[in-house]
């Protein structure tokens, strides 16, 4: 058997799988929020002869997640079997959701949690944050300079730092919200706490 037809006979067992192993994951863009499927340089060639890619979306993933937890409990195959354990879960559990549901309710569990007013900090500790790790959506907006840690916190939370008339502050705030908005709502803030 030639290679073109070993990879022909792999294609087709992802085909009817929908697993392309351990070489794949699920990864949450930054900006918008979404999960996407990765899958690595060498398996791409296969993932690309699959015409329909629906069956490859989150939306159709399906897990197990229990209210006000930031994290699923498990995710399962087509056949409600655990993908790490193989414990067979049934079709009329409440608990069983896509994972963009999922998604969805532990993003306002970890919104409750981390997004809260801004902070102050000393100028020190700024810089130590502009400089441990490459800075992300680094702007001057409004007289406000401002930038967040590439490192997610959670999710899609991370850590924005602000430099404002020479005093700086720091909070947590989701990467999928305008840097514009943020910036908007840290003067308020600012405006509030005068009075």
């Amino acid at each position: 058997m030639n290679k073109k037809e070993m990879e022909k006979i792999k294609t087709e067992e992802y085909k009817k799988k929908g697993d392309f192993g351990i070489k794949t994951q699920w990864f949450r863009h930054r900006e918008t929020g979404d999960y996407q499927f990765q899958i690595n340089n060498f398996e791409l060639e296969d993932y690309e002869k699959i015409k329909d890619k629906s069956e490859y979306t989150a939306k159709k993933d399906l897990c197990i997640y229990e209210k006000n937890r930031n994290s699923i409990i498990t995710r399962l195959t087509d056949c409600l079997k655990c993908i790490y354990s193989g414990k067979q879960y049934n079709k009329d559990d409440k608990r069983l959701m896509s994972l963009n549901e999922a998604v969805k309710f532990i993003d306002i569990v970890d919104e409750k949690k981390y997004i809260k007013n801004w902070k102050t900090m000393e100028q020190k500790e700024w810089n130590y944050y502009l400089n441990v790790l490459p800075p992300i959506r680094w702007k001057t907006i409004k007289n406000v300079e401002i930038f967040a840690l590439s490192e997610m916190m959670t999710g899609i939370i991370t850590q924005h730092f602000i430099c404002y008339k020479n005093k700086y502050y720091s909070a947590f705030r989701k990467t999928t919200t305008k840097i514009e908005n943020i910036v908007s709502e840290f003067l308020k803030q600012m405006e509030s706490d005068k009075q």
